[in-house]
């Protein structure tokens, strides 16, 4: 146990500070991407369904991959 809720308060930060952060856009590379209910850039009004805290999850990377692959493929 910690005094006040030490560890509670760091890992809040570390979301906190992930989820404020701007971060490059895949459609143009400007880094604009925000958090609002979705993640969003609206100088082009492009919209992404990321994850909650961060811009990108490991699962959705995975997807990436697997399509890129298939496109080559073709």
């Amino acid at each position: 146990r910690t005094c006040s809720g030490t560890s509670l308060r760091k890992g809040g930060r570390k979301l906190k500070i992930s989820q404020h952060t701007q971060y490059t856009c895949s459609f143009c590379g400007k880094t604009q991407m925000k958090k609002w209910a979705t993640w969003q850039q609206r100088s082009q009004g492009k919209m992404v369904a990321g994850g909650a805290w961060s811009y990108s999850t490991p699962s959705g990377a995975t997807v990436k991959l697997a399509i890129r692959c298939l496109k080559e493929l073709r």
